[in-house]
């Protein structure tokens, strides 16, 4: 009886353990792509041609 009750609290342990080192997988791959896409981002911001106010300004006019 004793042995079955340490066989069981093992197996319990053991897929309690899966269980938390697939969470923690999870999340750090979850941190990893966010952190991706935000250096993405400021990437894109800085990599393009500036924009001229008035131009800007001319074009939404002409829209409306």
């Amino acid at each position: 009886m004793v042995v079955l009750l340490v066989i069981l609290t093992f197996a319990v342990l053991l897929t309690a353990g899966v269980i938390v080192e697939r969470r923690e997988n999870r999340e750090r791959e979850t941190r990893r792509e966010l952190r991706s896409l935000a250096q993405q981002a400021v990437f894109a911001q800085d990599g393009g041609e500036p924009i001229v106010k008035e131009t800007a300004g001319k074009s939404v006019e002409e829209d409306s």
